[in-house]
């Protein structure tokens, strides 16, 4: 993993006064006051490199703050490498071996280190998800997660690449879907939402990553950080 991935991965908690620190606390303050507790939650984008992963584990180190919480890493055939970053053995077992019975649920949980946040990363079973578990057996997985942290955040495929994602959207409690700005294309995103629409699945939330917004004429620090509480206050409960 290159330095700049493993400092954008760290950044809430490296530079705790950055701009996107705040936006990263804004997002939490609505995510805990508009959503239920012991819940799941999917982060997806159309695409790879939109800003899903740094957005769900920086979340995720956010929420740990004051609530238990774990992180998955929903990506089994394409991983951020997040074990590398965090210090576990490469070997270790993840998801993938737990879907498969490979593994027990306890032996896949770890903890990022200085933090009580929970983890359960890719593993080195590499599969197509929809091959070997149903919707109703990730359903039950989650469910008896959510018995011990008050949030699931799961960091999922994007959507066009691969399927996985569409039987992860039909097992969570909420999807929050990210768009980076400039880079995400209409046409790809209507195609994105069609795909979950079309296994009932929905979108709780959506995310504006990367946007530029020094020629609006704004205070960057008052702008950026109430741009993402001011969009985020759309997502509704369900």
């Amino acid at each position: 993993m290159k330095k700049e991935e493993i400092d954008i991965l760290q950044k809430f908690t490296s530079d705790n006064d950055s701009i996107f620190a705040e936006s990263i606390r804004s997002c939490r303050a609505v995510v805990e006051s508009k959503f239920y507790k012991n819940k799941s939650f999917l982060i997806t984008s159309s695409n790879p490199s939109e800003g899903k992963t740094t957005f769900a584990f920086n979340l995720a180190l956010s929420l740990e703050k004051s609530n238990t919480v774990l992180f998955i890493e929903g990506d089994l055939r394409r991983p951020t490498v997040l074990s590398r970053y965090v210090g576990f053995d490469n070997k270790s077992k993840g998801l993938g071996e737990i879907i498969s019975g490979q593994c027990d649920l306890n032996e896949a949980i770890n903890k990022i280190p200085g933090t009580k946040l929970g983890v359960i990363t890719a593993g080195q079973v590499k599969i197509d998800m929809s091959d070997i578990v149903s919707k109703e057996q990730l359903k039950k997985f989650f469910d008896t997660l959510k018995i011990n942290y008050d949030y699931l955040i799961i960091d999922s495929p994007p959507v066009q690449p691969v399927s996985d994602t569409l039987i992860l959207a039909q097992a969570v409690d909420y999807s929050f879907f990210i768009l980076r700005a400039e880079e995400t294309k209409t046409g790809s995103l209507m195609n994105s939402i069609k795909k979950l629409k079309n296994v009932g699945a929905k979108i709780d939330g959506i995310i504006l990553n990367d946007l530029n917004i020094s020629h609006r004429g704004y205070g960057y620090y008052s702008y950026y950080q109430n741009y993402y509480a001011r969009e985020a206050s759309d997502l509704k409960k369900t």
